[in-house]
């Protein structure tokens, strides 16, 4: 509600300021300090939200460890259901009171938010091909990517969830729970031959034959959440033309277990950051070349791709994530122009002068960023950093001797081909994280 009355330009009833001066200067500064006081209230909200956000995701951790999932699943639906009735409750009254306060005030003029085009969402399904998709198989990909379907199951499943439930109620307490585990053998004992089949399982499999009969690729677009279905030779020609414009070269061999094993006698020669034991944390078993592909922008003309190079099987993908923590906390690293949330970036703005009137907040894509940045000067800065924290000069010297190891994330891997690419930047992805190739980059 605060952040419509901003928008609209109306004041809540709780913001109660008057003054007996009727001059110009007086009605403008009472108009200002009314917004900033709903401005610091909606300030004061952002962290509460976040607050909430943060418990109810340990919450939900600890019901997810504690409770069966059948249990859990039935909580969620509730409180969901529950969630769903009281917000709709909620809006209805706020939506009554932004009313009368509109209808009592009106609305001030010049404060009134710029018409803009009603925005338009992307169909859950794009379809990029010239062939007509079947109404089944549209069914089941609006439902997206990630869509669990429902398996069939049978006398082995049944079997296996009665002993899973036997297992949880046995060790969660007394009572009810343990007069249920008791009649769980009889069941076991009693029953009949169950079968099912699932329908859903027959439509993907129906899929997958449509997809493979006409020569078509599924793939999740860029922006939108929206599933793509093109064809497969203009999936590869994309990803081909972007190979070719970028200065990447097909290699003869995979050097893949070649770099492994300079990564591991890099790791082997710095025991000042690796104990013996700890080797193996950062250690990636049978790697493999990083794995390129693309995601189409189905937001620009032509439908480019967007590059993606999956760096988790690499060599050196978890030594890049233990020197970006090491880095982190030896230097206690904090980002000087970093915004962490949305109430970071209201509280930093909050000690800014605040911007003139009729002008709007905009944000920029820096395109080739890791890219344009010099791999030499950026090991200077990080040794540098490290010397001006105090640390070993043995430790700095084994550090800085690791961030020098060529980066096997400029290897790309896909259409059963290796190819490098000239354009390299150093870069400390997260774990778990899928990272871009380093590589020239069309904007997004």
């Amino acid at each position: 509600m605060k952040k419509v009355c901003l928008a609209l330009g109306i004041t809540p009833n709780y913001v109660n300021l008057h003054t007996n001066i009727k001059s110009p200067a007086a009605r403008h500064a009472t108009r200002i300090a009314r917004t900033v006081w709903v401005k610091s209230e909606l300030q004061a909200w952002y962290k509460k939200r976040d607050s909430i956000a943060h418990y109810r995701f340990l919450l939900q951790t600890e019901l997810t460890r504690e409770l069966h999932w059948i249990e859990w699943n039935l909580l969620d639906d509730y409180v969901r259901q529950r969630s769903s009735e009281i917000a709709q409750k909620k809006r209805s009254v706020l939506l009554d009171k932004i009313n009368r306060l509109r209808k009592n005030e009106g609305v001030i003029t010049q404060n009134q938010p710029r018409e803009r085009p009603p925005h338009k969402f992307h169909d859950r399904v794009v379809n990029l091909s010239n062939v007509a998709i079947e109404p089944q198989n549209l069914e089941i990909l609006e439902k997206g990517l990630k869509y669990v379907p429902n398996l069939p199951f049978g006398n082995r499943e049944l079997d296996n969830l009665l002993i899973d439930c036997d297992v949880a109620l046995h060790n969660n307490g007394i009572g009810l729970k343990t007069v249920l585990a008791k009649k769980i053998p009889n069941l076991l004992k009693n029953r009949g031959s169950i079968k099912t089949k699932s329908n859903e399982l027959t439509s993907i499999k129906s899929l997958k034959k449509f997809t493979k009969d006409n020569n078509l690729i599924i793939e999740k677009a860029d922006k939108g959440n929206a599933v793509v279905v093109m064809s497969k030779e203009d999936y590869i020609e994309k990803c081909n033309n972007f190979i070719s414009s970028n200065q990447i070269v097909k290699l003869r061999s995979d050097p893949t277990i070649k770099f492994q094993k300079v990564v591991l006698k890099a790791i082997k020669s710095s025991p000042n950051i690796f104990k013996h034991n700890e080797i193996y944390k950062v250690t990636v078993m049978n790697p493999k070349a990083p794995r390129f592909f693309g995601l189409p922008k189905i937001h620009k003309t032509d439908t480019p791709i967007r590059p993606v190079v999956s760096s988790v099987t690499a060599p050196s993908r978890k030594l890049a994530a233990y020197l970006n923590s090491l880095f982190r906390d030896c230097t206690e690293f904090q980002p000087k122009y970093g915004v962490k949330n949305s109430s970071d970036l209201c509280e930093k703005l909050s000690n800014k002068t605040p911007p003139p009137p009729h002008h709007t907040l905009v944000s920029f894509d820096v395109s080739n960023l890791f890219t344009s940045i010099p791999v030499s000067r950026a090991v200077d800065v990080a040794e540098e950093v490290l010397k001006n924290k105090g640390a070993d000069l043995q430790f700095i010297k084994e550090f800085v001797k690791l961030l020098k190891l060529p980066n096997i994330s400029h290897l790309l891997s896909g259409n059963d081909k290796i190819s490098e690419s000239r354009a390299m930047a150093f870069q400390t992805p997260e774990p778990g994280e899928s990272v871009h190739s380093n590589r020239p980059s069309s904007p997004r």
